[in-house]
């Protein structure tokens, strides 16, 4: 496959996961895995006509096998193996998305191979987030309750882009957010090499004038979406990475660019502050005083099914994808609200996989602890792996009180910049330079 295509493929794949209501419709999901499987398998037998059948390995070399493949597996063990109450049709399709997901990772981080792809693929995820941001802001402000060419149902007055819930549209914004500041910080030399030296400066400033303004759009975004495990799991997630990075790092000598981006961060912070409190930030802080009781009349309610599944079924649980079929049964009362997920990711792994699972998520949680610590201990210049670690622990915190990763648009989206963290922690936390 030619470069340019290998490059354009995970972002072409992530925006027709993205753009229709996240393809949670009934006929969006099974165009994404059409589309996708398709693709997929034309890349396998075009590797394998190319480098026989050593094409698969080569395809994942790099790549933690037993971290990609451990919950496909399990999950496809549990559908061929465990009856379960919940349709089988659920099942199949949440263990397709999970496995398009896991597809989705392999082809980004094979794309992301060089620093300079790696960039191109950063600022591709960024072009897609703010978009989705741009619109969600836009339909907000101009009280346009319709996504898309679809009525709006539910989450009026928020900001959803072209998902369905404003918590799935916080997930993408949370992952864009760091990545946008990331770029809007990073060393003008490392984005324009081959610019002439007379230029150099003008162009950094252009450049850190707009990426400030998309910053500044996916924060208001990410504000104005009113999802409060949003909000609080970025700022927890800032905080939490900050304060490591503090503890595991020794103070390093200026590197001469520090005070244009600590202005730039300034300026993005002054300018979010403003803008919110332009458009009016009540019904932001009406969600969070609100939080205890919707707490106690829903989610509570919620995370003790999960738990009472748990304890029916410790060792296997109940299957991967048959969260939604088996919940009336273990719900003490009908409360008038919908559920088809736990709202808490980890109580609905260990509902539906049980303790096999549980201990599959301390193994990812190991993998991935290793690698952050490589990432916070990562040069001053490495602004682009500090925002891909936001990003990653932004999506950890929110997944306490919400599914996101469950929506296959969501999915596709953490994937892809998971991808790009993996890459960028890979040896010395840099890709190949040629």
């Amino acid at each position: 496959m030619r470069p340019g295509r290998e490059l354009l493929l995970p972002p072409a794949l992530l925006a027709l996961a993205l753009v229709p209501l996240g393809s949670t419709g009934e006929l969006a999901f099974p165009v994404l895995a059409a589309t996708t499987s398709a693709t997929y398998l034309f890349l396998t037998l075009a590797g394998v006509r190319k480098h026989g059948l050593a094409a698969p390995g080569r395809l994942l070399a790099g790549i933690d096998l037993p971290a990609l493949a451990l919950f496909p597996v399990l999950a496809t063990a549990q559908l061929l193996v465990l009856p379960s109450g919940a349709a089988v049709i659920d099942r199949i399709e949440a263990l397709t998305a999970l496995v398009l997901a896991s597809g989705l990772f392999v082809l980004t981080y094979r794309a992301a191979r060089t620093n300079a792809r790696l960039l191109f693929l950063v600022t591709a995820f960024v072009v897609l987030g703010s978009l989705e941001a741009l619109y969600g802001l836009l339909n907000l402000l101009a009280g346009n309750e319709r996504l898309l060419f679809f009525p709006r149902l539910a989450y009026f007055e928020s900001a959803t882009g072209t998902l369905v819930s404003r918590n799935h549209f916080a997930y993408v914004i949370e992952l864009t957010l760091p990545l946008a500041a990331a770029l809007t910080a990073l060393p003008a030399a490392n984005v324009s090499a081959n610019a002439r030296p007379m230029n150099l400066q003008a162009e950094a400033r252009a450049r850190r004038f707009v990426l400030g303004a998309t910053t500044t759009v996916c924060a208001l975004a990410l504000l104005f979406s009113r999802s409060r495990m949003g909000i609080a799991g970025f700022v927890a997630a800032v905080t939490v990475v900050f304060a490591a990075r503090l503890v595991l790092t020794e103070k390093r000598a200026d590197s001469g660019t520090a005070g244009p981006r600590w202005l730039t961060v300034a300026a993005v912070v002054l300018a979010t502050f403003a803008a919110a409190l332009a458009i009016g930030v009540d019904p932001i802080l009406e969600r969070f005083v609100t939080t205890p009781h919707d707490l106690e009349a829903g989610r509570a309610q919620i995370w003790a099914a999960a738990v009472e599944m748990f304890q029916q079924r410790p060792l296997a649980g109940h299957g991967w994808g048959s969260f939604e079929g088996i919940l009336p049964g273990f719900r003490e009362r009908p409360t008038g609200m919908f559920f088809r997920h736990a709202h808490n990711e980890y109580l609905q792994i260990a509902a539906e996989t049980g303790l096999a699972g549980l201990a599959g998520l301390v193994y990812l949680f190991g993998c991935l602890a290793r690698r952050l610590r490589r990432a916070l201990e990562a040069p001053d210049d490495s602004v682009l792996l500090l925002g891909a670690t936001v990003a990653v622990v932004a999506v950890a915190f929110h997944s306490v009180a919400d599914f996101g990763l469950r929506v296959p648009g969501v999915a596709f989206a953490f994937a892809y910049c998971l991808a790009l963290f993996v890459r960028m922690t890979d040896h010395d936390g840099t890709s190949e330079r040629t």
